[in-house]
């Protein structure tokens, strides 16, 4: 598939988002040597919703949002480690 947009003239690939995909880290880098591989987010988020019981949902939930709506990555992990720490071992 990326050696096809390399035949219909796409030069470079700046960022490409996975979602866990097997192998996609290598076919990237051999079509578009240059190219920032992330991996998606949302799956594994989506994930946790499963782990709490039904009752523990909405505030896991409220937890995740103040993660994703975080300024930086950085940020992010401060509100992640603090939410696990106030959670303690549920």
């Amino acid at each position: 598939m990326l050696n096809e947009f390399k035949g219909r003239g796409v030069r470079d690939c700046l960022i490409a988002v996975t979602g866990g995909l097997e192998g996609f880290l290598q076919a990237v880098a051999s079509a578009f040597p240059w190219t920032r591989v992330r991996n998606c987010i949302v799956h594994p988020m989506r994930h946790r919703l499963r782990l709490p019981s039904c009752k523990g949902r909405p505030a896991m939930a409220r937890d995740m949002k103040a993660v994703c709506r975080a300024a930086s990555e950085e940020a992010a992990a401060d509100r992640l480690d603090g939410r696990e720490e106030s959670r303690g071992q549920r």
